[in-house]
């Protein structure tokens, strides 16, 4: 059996970025925009460095911010693609297999469900595909 290939401290990992993520976004958001405010109403009373300054640290803030969130969501967003796209090549390997599938890709079963495991057979089946268990 293998392992999962995520880190030892999967779920813990997951909600830090969930929770850290987005707030250093806000703050690099906020900070980016004070800066470039105060960039932008420079009177010449001090350096103009330190506003840009303010502004590019508040932009990687920001990136890091919306890096970490989008690591944190990933899982949710990859499995909202696959619901969509899945149901959608299936139906395109049919047509273009005229519905014979190719392997066992693109053919919908219509034998009987295994009692054992419940995986669904072929009609012409005796063993279950997945178990073996004897099909009545």
């Amino acid at each position: 059996m293998s392992t999962n290939p995520g880190l030892r401290n999967q779920t813990s990992a997951r909600t830090t970025f969930r929770i850290l993520g987005p707030i250093l976004a806000v703050v690099g958001l906020v900070v980016c925009i004070s800066g470039f405010v105060a960039f932008a109403h420079y009177d010449g009373d001090t350096a103009p460095l330190s506003q840009m300054g303010m502004f590019m640290g508040g932009f990687v803030l920001f990136a890091v911010g919306m890096g970490m969130a989008r690591a944190g969501f990933l899982g949710v967003g990859l499995r909202y693609a696959a619901g969509e796209v899945a149901p959608v090549a299936k139906d395109g390997l049919e047509y273009l297999t005229a519905g014979k599938g190719l392997g066992n890709l693109g053919v919908a079963a219509e034998g009987p469900f295994c009692r054992g495991c419940g995986t669904r057979n072929d009609a012409t089946a005796k063993f279950c595909d997945n178990c073996g268990a004897t099909l009545a």
